[in-house]
């Protein structure tokens, strides 16, 4: 037994075993310490993502706190300015582009929409289009000649109700008082402003040189009127002549010599009318929804005599005389502007002058758009 402890060759066993036992320790701690460390790890990694996780949701949630907040500030602020800065009477520039076609520009427009439902007027983009279009008609086409990227400015305001029973010319609920159109199939730009002249009853369009926009006809079917408010063709379906925006009671013309054909046809549509023949013509000139007519059938007329006055009768929606051209009783409508002679009218002298003044204020105003 002693040779197994004395043994040089055993002694040396003992020893090799003796460090491989320490060296199997030595790894075991070192994997145990590794697995540790892995473990530490990954629980770090976990504990910083959530935490970077609920950093972004904190975030998010301020941003839109602070998104909600500024947005209910914004629409705060716009009432606020609408209501103290716009009123009945005020006069409010704006502009639009043509996308599509020009009355879809005024439905689409955000400030009109806005304008609308701050004055309650939910007809706004209708009734501003419509009078915008009265006077462009007279130098454009609006089917033909209008373009994408044509752009348009103008200014109008709000009639007040007490306003209208004050105004001697019929207003509408608004009033347009400048329009510039920059129009690319003309390369110009069109510009109309609303002037009343010195010893005039009731104002009209002119450029910016004096001249008027709308035509006058001579010999005239009505004198003293307030407005052309739609040519032929301008309505859907079709519309046969000329109507003129006049008080009930205003006295019509002849513009022909000739014999009345008839009166009062089909009153339910056109009201009390009159028809005319043109002597040694096959034209008949018809004048319709009258309040009065004092010639009869059969009766022959000279030109500029009268023989009616302006009503709101038959099938109309205000106070105007139509007045409608056809070749033959029955026959083909004709366009009065092309029959019959017509011309413009131009400011002078002081009328000129102030209407400069005017351009200059309402320039002033147009600075303003953004």
């Amino acid at each position: 037994m002693s040779y197994l402890f004395t043994n040089p060759e055993v002694r040396r066993w003992k020893k090799l075993f003796f460090l491989s036992f320490l060296l199997n320790i030595v790894f075991v701690l070192a994997m145990l310490v590794n697995n540790f460390e892995e473990k530490n790890n990954l629980q770090k990694a976990k504990l910083a993502k959530k935490n970077i996780d609920i950093a972004k949701k904190n975030t998010e949630k301020n941003s839109n706190i602070k998104n909600f907040k500024q947005a209910i500030s914004n629409k705060n602020e716009a009432k606020i300015k609408d209501n103290l800065t716009i009123k009945e009477g005020d006069l409010i520039p704006i502009s639009l582009n043509i996308e599509t076609n020009f009355y879809s520009a005024f439905f689409e427009s955000k400030k009109i929409k806005k304008l609308a439902k701050h004055f309650k007027m939910s007809n706004l983009s209708k009734l501003i289009s419509a009078h915008i279009a009265r006077e462009l008609v007279w130098d454009m086409v609006l089917r033909k000649d209008v373009r994408k990227g044509d752009k348009m400015s103008f200014i109008f305001r709000v009639i007040s109700e007490k306003e209208k029973l004050q105004r001697n010319d019929m207003p509408d609920k608004i009033e347009v008082l400048s329009i510039k159109y920059h129009s690319k199939k003309y390369a110009k730009i069109f510009k109309i402003y609303y002037f009343k002249r010195k010893g005039e009853k009731y104002g009209k369009y002119y450029h910016e040189d004096g001249q008027s926009v709308a035509k006058y006809f001579k010999p005239t079917p009505i004198k003293d009127y307030i407005q052309i408010t739609a040519l032929l063709g301008d309505r859907p379906g079709g519309h046969h002549g000329i109507d003129f925006k006049a008080f009930s009671g205003t006295p019509v013309f002849s513009t022909v010599n000739g014999r009345v054909l008839r009166t009062n046809w089909k009153t339910r549509y056109n009201g009390y009318c009159v028809e005319i023949k043109k002597r040694n013509s096959p034209y008949t000139f018809k004048y319709l929804h009258l309040s009065e007519v004092i010639v009869k059938p059969g009766q022959k007329v000279k030109i500029g005599e009268m023989i009616a006055k302006s009503g709101n009768t038959g099938k109309t929606t205000a106070p105007h005389l139509h007045f409608q051209i056809n070749y033959g009783q029955r026959g083909k409508v004709v366009d009065p502007l092309k029959y019959c002679k017509t011309f413009f009218k131009f400011l002078k002298n002081d009328d000129l002058k102030n209407l400069k003044v005017k351009i200059e204020s309402y320039d002033k105003i147009y600075s303003t758009i953004n």
